[in-house]
């Protein structure tokens, strides 16, 4: 199986879930052998069930940041993983801010795994490496997968030092909160990413978790200038896309 990385959901704020403009299902990436879902926001059970991606088939959960749109379903995956509780399994991962909204996590998975910037762990066939944000209650992310190195962002302001945090990164996917122009603490805007690609330079970058105004501003268009300015390929991900990678630096397909 190739690598594929599947947007359950891009909402970034409950305002975008409470309007239903966006789900809040999180990311899954799935290798050869193993599934690992990031993420877990409201709704992500039943939009994982419409990718018919099984939980009982899910490798690890991870846990980036305690806001509610990446962690509300959190006990939800984890009940589905273990079959409530009959088959201890699982690995879960997040930092001291996010594990305790999992109320089940001790008695029901295989193992925990607690993470800080620039830890380094594996997980059957990925190696992890946790990286650094300026937010004091969010963790990036990069996989080091057999088809290329993808880092995740997670919630973050922009800083010039975490770029050489990201560099080296094939497919890069960016938390883009707020479109050109607007700024929200603890969040990147499209100015933000424009600023990393151009430093970075990956072969793909791929923004999700979009405001109220993103949506407003039309994420296709801000990704369309975004690739302009930088040359580097840029998707707008919508909920329920899935990415092929066979190996990226061969193709890739999206659905």
């Amino acid at each position: 199986m190739v690598t594929r990385i599947t947007f359950l959901g891009t909402a970034g704020e409950t305002t975008v879930l409470a309007k239903h403009d966006r789900t809040a299902g999180g990311i899954v990436l799935q290798t050869e052998e193993n599934s690992f879902f990031l993420d877990p926001g409201p709704g992500a059970l039943v939009q994982a069930g419409k990718a018919k991606l099984s939980m009982r088939e899910n490798t690890a959960l991870i846990i980036t940041s305690a806001r509610i749109e990446q962690s509300g379903d959190g006990n939800a995956i984890i009940d589905a993983m273990t079959a409530s509780g009959m088959d201890r399994r699982g690995v879960l991962m997040g930092d001291m801010t996010t594990l305790p909204l999992i109320e089940k996590y001790k008695l029901w998975l295989e193992k925990i795994i607690h993470l800080e910037p620039g830890k380094r762990v594996g997980v059957e066939d990925i190696d992890m490496v946790t990286l650094p944000t300026k937010e004091s209650n969010a963790l990036g992310m990069s996989f080091l997968t057999k088809d290329g190195i993808i880092t995740y962002t997670s919630n973050t302001s922009y800083d010039e030092s975490l770029c050489n945090h990201y560099k080296g990164s094939d497919i890069m996917i960016l938390n883009v909160f707020t479109p050109k122009g607007v700024s929200t603490p603890g969040f990147l805007n499209t100015d933000d990413a424009i600023a990393i690609l151009k430093s970075v330079k990956p072969k793909l970058a791929i923004m999700t978790h979009f405001g109220l105004k993103m949506l407003k501003a039309e994420p296709l268009y801000e990704a369309r200038e975004i690739q302009r300015q930088t040359n580097v390929q840029v998707i707008a991900a919508k909920d329920g896309m899935t990415l092929a990678i066979t190996p990226y630096s061969s193709s890739i397909i999206v659905k």
